[in-house]
């Protein structure tokens, strides 16, 4: 249980740095403009981003505290059981 909440707390941060960079730097950069026009999926995913709203990002930090809320009290009651 405690690795699923690691994996998802680990997505949903690299989610919510993806977001921001490319809000930051989408058009800043002449290798992802170059890029978005030579790949269409790049292009896609890159639309889906820029068209996130930041109530969104919001829910998916909050969805980052629970699971990492969730690792650290599985791993407390790991522990306690483990040591009494």
């Amino acid at each position: 249980m405690v690795f699923i909440f690691s994996v998802l707390s680990l997505l949903s941060v690299l989610n919510i740095i993806i977001y921001f960079l490319i809000i930051l730097y989408s058009d800043k950069i002449k290798f992802i403009q170059d890029w978005s026009t030579k790949s269409p999926l790049f292009a896609k995913i890159l639309k889906v981003y820029k068209n996130t709203r930041i109530s969104l990002i919001i829910i998916e930090f909050i969805f980052f505290a629970l699971c990492t809320g969730g690792m650290i009290f599985l791993s407390f009651i790991c522990l306690t059981k483990l040591f009494v």
